[in-house]
């Protein structure tokens, strides 16, 4: 993520074929790491289908979640510079400091998710921080100045992005473990597809001037992920949590149970 962002800025002083190669050597030369990182056991026996198959129902469900997402940042989030110059009248290289700062932010969360788990467990940590994010986009198009909605846009991305990680470690969680790479290539395509898409009516209505419907639009995309997440996995428990962690008071076993590698039980 830091990489990433100082991407950002070295665009306005580096021409774009040096940037290019080296973005490309950098990530020639972070391959070897995951060389060195251990998964779990291969699980031996032939392959009947490309898609998940005891993991099918739960990951479905969770598909809708990050396809509402994707559908909602893409109104926006990729569109943040040419927003800021519509709205603010400030190019692009004096708004990239602003997204600089998200990406900085975003790769800190790592630090305060397990954190978020283990007081109010996976599906709660998600929800605790999506919810007042989600609070802040409104409020983010209505900002009198450049910095008051850069600092907003940078709260919004830390509090939205806090999930990713507590997201990802769900889903791992409930799926088959011989089934975790296709489900997360399926829900990494869930949220990405949908997000190239809108990014289309959200460019036309930066164009018109309607700063603020793109932040609307998210928004609501964003709430109905987050009663679709609230809905369908407020039961979700992972085999590391313990049990009444992500429902306090509650001892009735979840129906995701079923798909954890700690019970492996068939459908």
């Amino acid at each position: 993520m830091a990489v990433g962002a100082l991407s950002i800025v070295s665009a306005a002083v580096i021409p774009n074929a040096e940037l290019f190669l080296v973005m490309g050597l950098a990530n020639i030369a972070v391959t070897p790491i995951a060389f060195a990182v251990t998964d779990t056991p291969h699980v031996s026996g032939p392959r009947r289908s490309l898609l998940p198959k005891r993991s099918g129902r739960v990951l479905v469900r969770y598909a809708v979640y990050v396809a509402a997402l994707g559908t909602g940042s893409g109104f926006f989030v990729p569109l943040m510079t040419q927003w800021f110059e519509g709205k603010y009248g400030v190019p692009d290289y004096v708004s990239a400091y602003a997204l600089v700062a998200s990406y900085f932010v975003t790769a800190g969360v790592i630090l305060l998710a397990p954190r978020l788990a283990k007081r109010y467990g996976t599906v709660g940590g998600m929800i605790v921080m999506q919810v007042p994010a989600i609070l802040l986009m409104p409020i983010v198009p209505s900002s009198p100045t450049f910095v008051i909605a850069g600092t907003l846009y940078v709260i919004r991305v830390f509090l939205m992005n806090t999930a990713s990680p507590l997201g990802q470690s769900l889903i791992m969680g409930l799926v088959s473990s011989d089934e975790r790479g296709a489900a997360s290539g399926l829900a990494s395509m869930a949220n990405r597809l949908p997000g190239a898409i809108t990014a289309l009516p959200g460019t036309i209505l930066i164009g018109a001037g309607l700063y603020a419907y793109p932040f609307y639009l998210g928004a609501a995309f964003y709430t109905f992920a987050v009663i679709w997440l609230l809905l369908t996995f407020r039961n979700a428990r992972l085999p590391e949590e313990p049990q009444g962690t992500a429902r306090r008071g509650s001892s009735r076993p979840s129906w995701k149970d079923s798909l954890t590698p700690a019970v492996s039980q068939p459908p």
